[in-house]
């Protein structure tokens, strides 16, 4: 299928308002590549945060006191967005930030065709990157997530079909989608056991299980002390690693020399004899 040119992107907001921009990520595509990326900071109305939003994308009053508002920042993302093929991950949350941050004001919407790639997948951004091999560095980072969506939107317009694709669409996508759970992210490091191997450990966790879903091998990590992260970065200290494991992941964790765990090693660890 021939690759139209579009515009990626991707709002973060300050509460849990429409109209609370405080960033935005652009990248316009021509020819399935990036060719222009834009972040803005947004400040928003009257620079007011809610902590669950804080915690989700690390965006505090203090990163936005000095930076622009939503009616000076439009006139730079503007020319990417009239009439223009606009793609993004939940689009209808995305839209919804936009329309709503326009009447707030007094701006007169566009016309513009949306595209949503968590319609085309079916699943949130994360597992979508790790099953279609696409790079996300820091999800709830606006360009970042512009960038993986856009990303994705290509290839899932050129036919692109992962490894095991088959077998996670009809055997294991409700466990491939599941999400973890926020609870296991930071374990209390002075109730769990402190003897672990695991524990005060930073682990990632990536693609499909055997013996129990996701959520549960977090579960299992949480109690021994170890913190769940989503991504592979320098600080990461194990990952463990399920059938139909995001080749981006395993790739950076080899270049990082970065242990990667089956499940059958997890299980002997975490309860040896």
């Amino acid at each position: 299928m021939e690759i139209p040119d579009f515009t990626a992107i991707d709002f973060e907001t300050a509460t849990g308002a429409r109209n609370s921009a405080c960033a935005v990520g652009i990248v316009r595509f021509e020819d399935g590549k990036a060719i222009i990326k834009r972040h803005y900071y947004i400040q928003p109305p009257d620079n007011k945060y809610s902590y669950r939003n804080i915690m989700v994308h690390g965006i505090y009053a203090k990163t936005t006191i000095n930076e622009p508002t939503f009616d000076i920042v439009w006139e730079e993302i503007k020319p990417f967005l009239e009439n223009q093929i606009v793609v993004a991950h939940n689009a209808s949350f995305d839209r919804s930030v936009l329309e709503e941050s326009l009447k707030l004001y007094d701006i007169i919407s566009l016309e513009i065709l949306w595209l949503c790639t968590f319609e085309l997948t079916g699943m949130n951004l994360e597992n979508a990157c790790e099953l279609y091999d696409v790079e996300l560095l820091n999800h709830h980072n606006a360009l970042d997530d512009a960038l993986a969506c856009g990303n994705l939107f290509v290839k899932l317009l050129s036919g692109y079909k992962p490894k095991g694709y088959e077998y996670i669409r009809h055997e294991k996508r409700e466990s491939f989608h599941e999400k973890i759970s926020k609870e296991f992210y930071k374990p209390d490091l002075e109730s769990c056991d402190q003897d672990s191997v695991f524990y005060n450990k930073h682990i990632v966790i990536s693609g499909v299980f055997k013996s129990c879903s996701r959520n549960e091998m977090a579960k299992k990590l949480h109690e021994s002390g170890a913190f769940i992260q989503t991504n592979v970065n320098h600080k990461t200290d194990f990952v463990l690693a399920g059938a139909n494991m995001g080749p981006a992941k395993k790739q950076k964790a080899e270049s990082l020399g970065i242990p990667i765990i089956s499940e059958e090693d997890f299980e002997k660890m975490i309860e040896p004899e």
